[in-house]
């Protein structure tokens, strides 16, 4: 059942942000293999997890990412490689956020996993 509101969510996410443009994620296409650019410092993932807060994630992942008790799945346990994550980001911000905003807030999710 969890995993119809999931994809409930995620299809009213999608309608609302409407469709992706290839410009945004036309680099990823090419390079499936791209890691993030950005080092795991303490300032980046301060500015990660402000990222993550100010974008509204925490509304469905919660405010530490582990999606307890909310809609939105636990950000923490990310398997995915990071070009497919950002591009999922890219589709579900549209040009809300940037491409550095997005690897900054994956850069603080995966730090997250590493507590």
């Amino acid at each position: 059942m969890e995993s119809v509101w999931q994809a409930a969510v995620l299809a009213i996410a999608m309608w609302t942000l409407g469709g992706v443009s290839g410009d945004q994620i036309a680099a990823f296409a090419e390079n499936p293999d791209q890691t993030n650019p950005y080092l795991s410092t303490p300032d980046l993932l301060a500015e990660g997890k402000e990222l993550y807060l100010s974008a509204g994630c925490y509304a469905c992942h919660g405010t530490r990412a582990t999606g307890r008790g909310r809609l939105g799945p636990d950000l923490t346990a990310l398997k995915k490689p990071d070009a497919e994550i950002h591009e999922l980001l890219a589709k579900t911000f549209k040009g809300k956020v940037s491409s550095e905003e997005i690897w900054k807030i994956m850069a603080y999710l995966r730090s997250l996993a590493e507590r």
